[in-house]
């Protein structure tokens, strides 16, 4: 889907749905029942320092803090 749409602006991270489980319910009413979604988040730079990427860590490591706190902060639309 990246390729269709083109380049995207970089530093970016992309937030993609990642594996859910449920568990039984655990009211005799069958009200309450725990659902764990994982997300998985990839965070996209361009950086053309070294051949291999290993010198963009530390570019990457400022940047996951934002990204924690904008995610931590997230609500879904009409929430709140």
């Amino acid at each position: 889907a990246l390729r269709e749409r083109g380049l995207p602006t970089l530093p970016g991270a992309f937030v993609l749905p990642g594996q859910e489980t449920a568990r039984a319910n655990s009211l005799a009413s069958g009200v309450h029942n725990q659902v764990r979604f994982r997300i998985r988040v990839y965070l996209f730079v361009k950086f053309a320092g070294d051949a291999l990427g290993a010198k963009a860590h530390d570019y990457l490591e400022e940047l996951r803090a934002p990204l924690r706190a904008a995610l931590l902060a997230w609500q879904p639309a009409g929430e709140g």
